[in-house]
């Protein structure tokens, strides 16, 4: 269940776990029941994720994916250090405490089918 809004489109919110996979290089793929965050996420967008109780620092994640029909936002992450390290060892069932939709969101222009998106960093 969401926490009142914290501001016009930044809300607090504990995510449920739905599914974590993971893949080569360690790199996983995480979806998150966030009703809020789901609902009011616009490309460009991140999350600022509690990775667990010992470790104060939030880590922004990119919003990969939001699907407002089913109340979730798929993550891409790759572990690289001790927070993506505690993020990694969630289970299904977990809650992620996470603040969101944060950024300045972008509108697609004549949209293409398949876009060329270019980034930096170990995020997507």
């Amino acid at each position: 269940m969401a926490h009142p809004k914290t501001r016009n489109t930044l809300y607090v919110e504990q995510a449920k776990l739905i599914s974590q996979d993971i893949y080569d290089n360690d790199q996983y793929h995480m979806i998150l029941q966030a009703p809020e965050t789901s609902v009011h996420a616009k490309p460009g967008h991140f999350v600022h994720m509690q990775c667990n109780s010992t470790i104060y620092m939030r880590r922004p994640m990119s919003i990969m994916r939001s699907t407002p029909k089913n109340n979730t936002i798929e993550v891409l992450y790759k572990v690289h250090g001790e927070g993506t390290d505690a993020l990694s060892k969630k289970k299904v069932g977990d809650e992620i405490d996470l603040i969101g939709p944060i950024g300045q969101p972008f509108k697609i222009k004549n949209y293409k089918k398949y876009p060329l998106l270019i980034g930096g960093g170990v995020g997507i």
